[in-house]
């Protein structure tokens, strides 16, 4: 049916005062055939518009104010499916089991019918919106956005796929192996191609100082699986099996530029050869010792700078400074029972320690929250 017409028996509807249920039961068809009516999804046939113009006491064309232009078009429309009804008739009057169908059912046929139509184009693509989200799905691509799931986007002609939900961020791109550029992000890791970071800044150590000037990835440092830390690959796949960084994580420790060059100088070499000297020239072997202790703080140090994190350093320097203590308390000046006492402080600075670093993290990211939240102006 054209649109304009439509319009109009809507707007006849509204003068006489009907609703639409009340405007199908007068004419004994659906609501929902009335609302395709006024929708311009469908015509009524020569009866009903006969049965229109007679409740509204107007004359065919007062009813529809056809135009010349298209009186043709409303008149084959109103025969067409005048004709399918008849044939619907004789259909039923050939098969006399079942009774002919009342024009409240042939729209209901109709209506269901059309439903059929649309439910089976919906498979190819349809949008619903309501409140478990915003549905999107076009063949295999799809956008499903809902507070429950979070969003989850799938490009079939790229073969990638995105969720973000409650669980962090999950990003999936094709062309390569399992847990290839595969992107795990939630509060507690990040997952990079199988390999496991505590932090965006670690996996930007390995992802950025990972690449050196030969223009090639130089070897981690360390490995982290299931918690255990191991010296290469092997050992850890010697242990747990060959899922070590496919189906089972593994976080790969690496040396940022400082911490590389702050390791290269050979400092356990140097104090080997202190202590010698110390204890060819002056006979300090068993003082010369506590040299060996500051092996660790070297290290230590480096990563301090390097990661500008001092918690670290106080955390693990402060144990060695208690066992020197205790050393030169116990084997110098003969005083072992007053000294063991520092023995007990360690889990107690360790948890000050731990907690005045996390109270400090907690600090910083409140007031670059603070910093970067909007401006909120009250209109004057």
């Amino acid at each position: 049916m054209n649109v304009e017409i439509a319009q109009r028996l809507a707007e006849r509807r509204k003068q006489a005062g009907l609703s639409q249920e009340a405007l199908a039961a007068r004419l004994g068809v659906s609501r929902q055939a009335v609302s395709k009516w006024e929708r311009s999804e469908s015509s009524p046939d020569t009866d009903n518009l006969i049965a229109l113009a007679q409740l509204y006491g107007l004359s065919l064309d007062d009813l529809l104010y056809v135009d010349e232009e298209i009186r043709d078009d409303v008149t084959f429309e109103a025969a067409d499916r005048a004709a399918k009804r008849q044939a619907e008739q004789e259909t039923a009057t050939a098969s006399p089991a079942d009774p002919p169908p009342a024009p409240a059912d042939a729209a209901t046929a109709s209506d269901a019918s059309s439903g059929t139509e649309a439910a089976s184009s919906g498979k190819k693509g349809k949008v619903h919106i309501g409140p478990g989200g915003i549905h999107v799905e076009d063949g295999d691509e799809y956008v499903h956005v809902s507070w429950r799931d979070g969003v989850h986007v799938k490009d079939a002609k790229k073969g990638e796929e995105v969720h973000v939900g409650w669980d962090g961020v999950h990003v999936k791109s094709p062309g390569n192996s399992a847990g290839d550029d595969d992107v795990v992000i939630d509060g507690a890791k990040v997952v990079i191609n199988g390999e496991q970071f505590d932090s965006w800044q670690d996996a930007h150590a390995r992802y950025h100082h990972g690449w050196d000037r030969e223009e090639r990835w130089y070897e981690p440092c360390g490995y982290t699986v299931r918690g255990e830390r191991f010296d290469s690959i092997d050992d850890a796949r010697a242990k747990y099996g060959d899922e070590v960084g496919k189906s089972i994580p593994v976080r790969k420790h690496y040396l940022r530029e400082f911490e590389k060059s702050w390791v290269k100088f050979p400092y356990p070499l140097v104090v080997i050869v202190v202590y010698l000297l110390l204890g060819i020239l002056n006979g300090a072997w068993a003082m010369g010792l506590f040299l060996f202790l500051t092996i660790p703080l070297y290290y230590m140090v480096g990563h301090a700078i390097g990661r500008k994190r001092l918690a670290p350093l106080v955390s693990g320097a402060y144990p060695i400074a208690v066992v020197a203590w205790f050393c030169w308390m116990a084997f110098v000046l003969n005083q072992p029972h007053p000294a063991w006492v520092a023995f007990l402080t360690i889990p107690v600075v360790e948890w000050l320690v731990h907690s005045l670093s996390r109270w400090w993290r907690d600090r910083k990211r409140r007031k670059g929250d603070a910093e970067n939240a909007p401006i909120d102006v009250d209109a004057q």
